[in-house]
């Protein structure tokens, strides 16, 4: 390894790269988050302790905020010009959940991420509410949710294999069940691929040869 960064007191949660690609993020179960420059892998940034754990980070298409998740449901954007916080959203089940997974849109304005263990909410960021919820069945749990470069599509892998949604219709474009569970998933390029983590394996899906 080039370098070990061992500055968080409890287990890690999140790692993200800012899209300048000169520094990158860390989420922690002890409460902050914190930045490191690529370079040399100094840390430049450690957030203040929250009242909870963070679960998940995800950083904005400017680089201006960083979105963390938490075990009780909640999502904060921080602005780290500042530190402080931007944004709490809450989403309107009871039931708490872990915020395992977040996506920011490529223009910006929306955010994915579980709005449940089974279902799926996209926040409109300028009016900090949730525009659209998709419900995936109650056996569904949510792994991950992933926006491709273009915003076009959504992606969420989960127990049940991975669905990828057309933006803003929001219709259901494909259903990738036969690998089992899925626990990752990216875009390949242009969004003509997509890659899965599912068990031990990594299934590559693609347009007919």
């Amino acid at each position: 390894p080039k370098a070990t960064i061992r500055s968080h007191k409890a287990e890690l949660t999140g790692l993200v790269v800012h899209p300048t690609k000169t520094v990158f993020g860390l989420s922690s179960a002890d409460k902050t988050y914190s930045l490191y420059d690529m370079t040399n892998f100094n840390q430049i940034f450690r957030s203040a302790p929250s009242d909870e754990a963070f679960s998940s980070i995800a950083v904005h298409p400017d680089g201006t905020l960083f979105a963390l998740g938490t075990p009780t449901s909640t999502i904060h954007i921080y602005d780290v010009r500042t530190g402080a916080i931007a944004a709490s959203l809450t989403p309107s089940d009871a039931t708490p959940f872990t915020v395992n997974t977040l996506s920011f849109s490529e223009n910006g304005y929306h955010l994915a991420s579980p709005n449940s263990q089974s279902t799926v909410a996209v926040w409109d960021l300028r009016k900090e509410k949730t525009a659209h919820v998709i419900d995936l069945g109650d056996d569904f749990k949510v792994n991950k949710v992933l926006y491709d470069h273009s915003a076009q599509f959504l992606s969420v892998a989960g127990s049940q294999g991975a669905r990828v949604f057309a933006n803003k219709s929001w219709e259901e474009l494909l259903r990738l069940d036969e690998g089992g569970e899925v626990s990752d998933i990216a875009f390949g390029e242009q969004g003509k691929e997509i890659w899965g983590a599912t068990g031990r394996e990594v299934r590559i899906w693609g347009a007919p040869a």
